[in-house]
């Protein structure tokens, strides 16, 4: 059994073949997650879901801004 460190956090060791690090690498920056934030999500079973794109941002800002056009539209 491991011991906690001053914090009561435990330190694990793993060992993953070259592809399966690649993938955990690729998933975590498309999160936008560090490596071990990721594996903690996934292990609590908290869905870890890609950061939108810089088009989606763009068009939600986009939509953010017509919204507030008809509003002060409505008001008037």
């Amino acid at each position: 059994m491991s011991r906690a460190d001053k914090r009561g956090r435990h330190h694990v060791h793993i060992e993953l073949t070259p592809a399966q690090y690649q993938r955990l690498v690729a998933q975590a920056k498309q999160c936008g997650l560090s490596r071990r934030a990721c594996l903690v999500q996934l292990m609590e079973g908290t869905p870890v879901r890609s950061r939108p794109s810089r088009e989606i941002k763009e068009l939600r800002t986009e939509i953010h801004h017509i919204g507030n056009n008809i509003h002060q539209i409505a008001k008037e």
